[in-house]
């Protein structure tokens, strides 16, 4: 399954200590809420006591101190100059141990400067000193699992955040965006309906909304919140998700008016492989291979720029450019499961026989979960019916989303045995319970047209 996202970073900004009262005395103005003016006050309180008092000296001092290179850690921060309120974090946090507003605050700045796993420790330990906790510091967690695909210890996080700011609309969003990495997509679309009840004009969590009924099959829902979106303001990724759902009903000229409009704004990796896939399902090969061509071109770098035209190589029966194109993809990303599966199911496909490098390869990602039975499949541990019944989980939506992936990759596994009989039921099957939206549906249009079983 890929799904184009909205993925916006939310900036951690600072945390207000619990219960602040106004700075004393000469701190007044450097606790100032303008930044510019605590900048300026702080820097001249530090400048004259020199600075670099330590654990020795006399306590007010070091308090004075450690509050002037906190307050102004925080104003740094909320100018996102990140570097320097990390600095000033560094000294307040060498003067004052126990501060865990410092530490919270040069964990929202190492949060925002992609230094996940010092973030992590700063958020841990201000938390230690402070159990009670702050709702930023769960967001913050949890947005850092998420990334990791640790996907259930986020949606905790951002429980905790929840729990302690119920009007907090980024954690609703957050963990909407938890739930549907992890294919729970009803779950998702309650949490971004949150969000947008506290926040009416949230954009991002429009965007989400639409994805995840998208993800549900529930096109005309998904195009109304993109065009919500866009009323607000017009962004590329709303136009191309839009793109997307036309597609997905059928609405080519639609999809390919909202595809051009993103590429117009920002000619993106994504959604140049979005048009792409909509040029392919038209029957127009050349045209859907240049976009994929540009894609790469723009986005050396990017993994899903070599799968994405992998995946059209392969649809085209181009096996051994889709190899290299698979095996430059899991080179960017050795993490990923599904360049994986597509790079042996390519080499199959060309006649080739790599079960020695598949099965080192498999061994150097996590796999402790969906698609796991499918990688079994691939190395003969697990037989295709099994991986289908694998795909079940308590979850519906998770369900439907993971026997989509399973009848399509069992169907593909099957086109590379001697028997390839069966193939086309479990390839009809998926297109016919997959989301338009996701991959493995045009790898099954795809694979019917090749075959003479339908039209795209």
């Amino acid at each position: 399954m890929f799904i184009a996202r909205a993925v916006t970073l939310f900036l951690l900004g600072f945390i207000a200590r619990a219960g602040a009262q106004n700075p004393p005395g000469d701190l007044t103005h450097c606790g100032d809420t303008d930044a510019d003016t605590s900048i300026g006050a702080c820097t001249a309180l530090i400048g004259a006591t020199g600075g670099s008092r330590s654990p020795g000296s006399s306590g007010d001092s070091n308090d004075t101190l450690a509050k002037a290179y906190t307050y102004r850690g925080f104003s740094y921060l909320k100018k996102s100059r990140y570097d320097r309120a990390i600095e000033d974090f560094n000294q307040a946090i060498r003067l004052d141990p126990d501060n865990a507003w410092a530490y919270a605050n040069r964990g929202n700045a190492y949060f925002n400067t992609r230094e996940f796993d010092r973030a992590l420790q700063d958020y841990d330990e201000a938390l230690r000193l402070n159990p009670v906790g702050y709702a930023t510091l769960f967001y913050g967690r949890g947005a850092i699992y998420r990334g990791r695909g640790e996907l259930n210890l986020a949606i905790a996080q951002f429980d905790e955040a929840i729990r302690l700011q119920p009007d907090f609309p980024e954690a609703f969003r957050n963990r909407g965006n938890a739930y549907f990495d992890n294919g729970q997509f009803s779950l998702a679309v309650e949490d971004y309906g949150q969000a947008l009840r506290l926040r009416p004009d949230y954009q991002s969590a429009l965007v989400n909304r639409g994805d995840a009924y998208a993800a549900k099959g529930q096109y005309d829902r998904a195009i109304e919140d993109y065009g919500k979106a866009i009323d607000l303001q017009p962004v590329p990724i709303a136009f191309r998700n839009r793109g997307n759902a036309y597609r997905a009903k059928g609405d080519y000229d639609k999809a390919t008016g909202d595809l051009d409009a993103s590429i117009r704004m920002q000619a993106s990796v994504g959604a140049l492989d979005d048009r792409g896939d909509t040029y392919l399902e038209l029957g127009q090969n050349a045209r859907a291979l240049e976009d994929f061509s540009e894609a790469v071109r723009i986005g050396q770098d990017d993994p899903d720029a070599f799968q994405s035209r992998g995946r059209a190589e392969f649809y085209l029966a181009r096996w051994n450019d889709a190899v290299a194109d698979f095996q430059k993809s899991l080179a960017l990303d050795p993490s990923s499961a599904y360049a994986l599966i597509w790079l042996h199911l390519a080499i199959a496909r060309a006649g080739k026989n790599d079960a020695g490098s598949l099965e080192q390869q498999a061994s150097q990602i996590r796999l402790d979960g969906w698609p796991a039975p499918v990688v079994d499949m691939l190395l003969g541990k697990l037989r295709p019916e099994l991986a289908i019944a694998f795909a079940s989980d308590p979850d519906a939506d998770k369900t439907t989303s993971q026997r989509c992936e399973a009848r399509f990759y069992v169907g593909e596994y099957i086109l590379t045995q001697p028997d390839t009989s069966a193939a086309l039921a479990h390839l009809a099957e998926a297109r016919r319970i997959c989301s338009g939206i996701f991959a493995e549906s045009l790898g099954a249009k795809m694979e019917l047209k090749r075959a003479g079983d339908g039209t795209p």
